[in-house]
C-alpha cells in the first residue's frame, strides 16, 4: 500500500518543518522504527544524513523476502542479464 501526506512537524528544540511524503507502508514503518524513532534529532541536517544513510542500507544491502531474498540491487542485476 502506498501513501501520501503532508507532515508538518518540529525538532525537540522547536523548529518547524514540513515535507510532502509518497512512500510505502512497510519502508515507512522500517524507518520510524530504525531511523526516526530511535534518536533524537539536533537539527534537520542530521535527519536527511541518517536517513539517506538507511535509504542506500534498504536498497543495495538488505536482503526482500519478496525478491527471494536478494537485495534490490542483486534482483536487478539478476533480471538485467536475464
Amino acid at each position: 500500500m502506498w501513501s501520501m501526506d503532508f507532515v508538518h512537524d518540529s525538532l525537540y528544540r522547536g523548529r518547524c518543518f514540513r515535507t510532502l511524503n509518497v512512500i510505502d507502508e512497510g519502508v515507512r514503518e522500517a524507518l520510524a522504527i530504525e531511523v526516526l524513532d530511535a534518536h533524537l534529532f539536533d537539527d534537520l541536517e542530521t535527519v536527511r544524513d541518517l536517513s539517506w544513510k538507511w535509504m542506500i542500507s534498504y536498497n543495495e544491502e538488505r536482503p526482500h523476502a519478496a525478491l527471494n531474498n536478494l537485495t534490490p540491487s542483486q534482483y536487478s542485476n539478476l533480471k538485467l542479464s536475464a
